[in-house]
């Protein structure tokens, strides 16, 4: 039964053997002013390389982020910055962070400790030069100039580079690819390169010793002619009449259609060129694309919301992102038999995910990625409990048949009021429902204990003495892990970086940090096997960079 009242008792009352589960007194306050427990510098390390956006959120500033940050990228010891950017680097996580805990090492002199090969690893082209540029020339570590080490390795990551791959990366500015080769002065190792650094600082060089594709760009600026087929960004702003951005869409990846279909109906494009909707919508919906380009879920969330938004957006390109969620979820894996889904839809969910920042090229909230990580559980978990939450628990119908984007838009809809992370564990206790994993979705910014007090005294007395009260999601899975199930398992799924947890890592307990997809296979292997719930530090800690 889907829903959240009406639950219906799974099994009879467990007798349990043994002491009872105790519980731990809370040791600081969230962001909200909530009871939390603080993370150890080394997880919200982890968290924030994976998940920080360094914008404002709804509780705390980007600035505010970053400073904590910076302060934890030195506690935490140069042997574990180095793996947590790798580690990053290698599971989608925050490119900022990274390059932030690479220049924090670069400053601090610590280039021991597999600084190298972490090196080789994060920056490997010249967007990463770029930003790891930006971040030295803004004084945010205490130093505006490079010195000598980082400058040989930066300058080294460009010298190795081909001229056309050094162009094909130069996309961006603040700093632009001209500030960057006057900050460096990397030293030409073919005519190519010598020229094409000419190019950017503008001084002389000789057209015809640029790589071909610069030359068919720089020809196309100034004379016109065919479209040469290069990054979308370098063609913004050069005039391109309707024609000519019809014929080099063809040639655009999956994901470039992904981020560009918006403009190009701002454009008027699919209303003069009626054939592209289709042409667009088949590759949006293409099995072996979508495979091969592997978007993640929220990406293709963000999508269809923005296309639904747009006044007269074609409606089968809408359609086409709802298709290829579905094929794109087909590997999300299963959770066990007994799985209840706990979704934060308060007021702060409806914060965006990315942060509130000037500019955003996307508003899609928190509260819209916490529900379509409900509903591809509850897709491959139809017999899940989905319990929606602010301070209480709230009623709701969910059919596991319905598209994944039919019940996340039912569940965003219903985001208001305040935060109590306990309600949902609580409902299960008083009706003694029992499951073997409890995952809720949250920003994990509890301040509402299950009595709706923000100070007090625990309410489960009997395992629990302290002056300082226990969170109220901790009271309450220690309740049903004494009075329902004793092997009950609990994942916190944190969708905004935060400092604190509102349970303790442990055997029985997973936090984790973030939006991707590989949310799915951690929470599946924790639910099904028999890990420590400080997985995520101690996959980094083990790590052995090459």
């Amino acid at each position: 039964m889907n829903g959240c009242h009406g639950v219906t008792r799974i099994m009879g009352r467990n007798v349990f053997d043994g002491l009872r589960v105790s519980i731990n007194p809370a040791d600081t306050k969230n962001n909200a002013g909530g009871v939390a427990y603080a993370m150890s510098p080394e997880q919200a390390f982890a968290q924030l390389m994976l998940t920080g956006t360094f914008n404002n959120t709804y509780h705390v500033s980007g600035g505010v982020q970053l400073e904590s940050f910076l302060d934890l990228a030195s506690r935490v010891g140069p042997d574990f910055r180095h793996k947590a950017a790798v580690y990053a680097a290698e599971n989608g996580g925050s490119r900022l962070a990274q390059y932030a805990a690479i220049a924090v090492s670069m400053a601090n002199g610590d280039v021991a400790d597999g600084f190298n090969a972490a090196f080789k690893k994060v920056v490997r082209g010249v967007p990463q030069v770029r930003e790891l540029a930006g971040i030295f020339r803004s004084g945010v570590l205490g130093r505006r100039s490079f010195g000598t080490r980082p400058k040989r390795l930066l300058k080294g990551v460009l010298e190795g580079m081909p001229a056309e791959a050094l162009f094909k990366g130069s996309v961006g500015d603040k700093p632009s690819f001209g500030d960057v080769i006057k900050l460096l002065h990397p030293k030409p190792t073919d005519d190519s390169q010598r020229a094409l650094y000419a190019r950017e600082i503008g001084r002389p060089y000789n057209p015809e010793l640029l790589p071909v594709l610069v030359q068919q760009y720089d020809t196309f600026k100034k004379d016109g002619g065919v479209v040469p087929q290069i990054d979308i960004r370098l063609l913004q702003g050069l005039g391109l009449t309707d024609t000519q951005w019809v014929s080099v869409i063809p040639g655009f990846s999956w994901q470039t259609l992904r981020m560009n279909v918006r403009r190009w109906h701002e454009k008027g494009l699919f209303q003069k060129f009626p054939g592209l909707v289709d042409t667009i919508a088949a590759r949006i919906s293409n099995r072996e694309e979508i495979l091969r380009a592997r978007p993640e879920a929220y990406q293709l969330l963000m999508a269809y919301l923005a296309t639904k938004a747009q006044f007269g957006f074609p409606s089968a390109i809408s359609e086409a992102f709802q298709d290829a969620m579905e094929i794109a979820l087909e590997l999300v894996p299963s959770f066990g038999e007994k799985v209840a889904i706990a979704v934060d839809v308060s007021g702060s969910m409806a914060c965006p995910l990315t942060g509130d920042r000037a500019g955003g090229t996307s508003n899609v909230r928190k509260v819209d990625v916490a529900s379509l990580f409900a509903a591809a559980v509850l897709r491959k978990n139809p017999d899940s409990l989905v319990l929606p939450f602010h301070g209480q628990v709230l009623s709701c119908q969910l059919n596991p048949r319905d598209s994944v984007m039919t019940n996340a838009e039912k569940l965003a809809n219903l985001c208001s009021n305040g935060t109590n992370c306990a309600a949902p564990v609580r409902e299960l206790v008083n009706r003694k429902v029992s499951v073997d994993t409890i995952v809720m979705f949250s920003d994990d910014e509890s301040w509402m204990n299950p009595e709706g007090r923000t100070t007090g005294p625990s309410t489960s007395s009997a395992y629990y003495t302290g002056a300082y009260p226990a969170t109220g999601l901790m009271d309450a899975f220690t309740d049903y892990k004494n009075k329902v199930n004793r092997n009950a398992r609990l994942v916190c799924v944190d969708l905004e970086p935060n400092m604190t947890t509102q349970v303790i890592n442990r055997k029985d307990i997973l936090n984790i940090g973030g939006f991707s997809d590989s949310v799915f296979k951690l929470v599946s292997l924790f639910a099904t096997g028999d890990f420590d719930g400080d997985l995520l530090v101690k996959k980094i800690q083990s790590m052995i960079i090459e």
